[in-house]
């Protein structure tokens, strides 16, 4: 599953938390990573996945310690 696919279901789906996706898509920004989880926890609910599957896409950022320069 590709979460870009799967936000443009979301946004072509008219819902709440597509509608949100649209503008923030449109005004050039990212979706934070708590909203694509959130998505992709509902994109996960659906039949077809019941036996496994692939994200690709995700996640989009990744957690690095900060550097402290001397």
């Amino acid at each position: 599953m590709s979460t870009g696919d799967i936000l443009r279901e979301s946004v072509q789906a008219g819902s709440e938390i597509g509608l949100r996706d649209k503008a923030i898509m449109e005004s050039g920004q990212l979706v934070s990573d708590e909203v694509m989880i959130g998505i992709v926890r509902e994109r996960l609910d659906r039949p077809d996945v019941a036996r496994g599957f692939i994200l690709d896409g995700f996640p989009r950022t990744v957690d690095r310690p900060s550097r402290s320069t001397p």
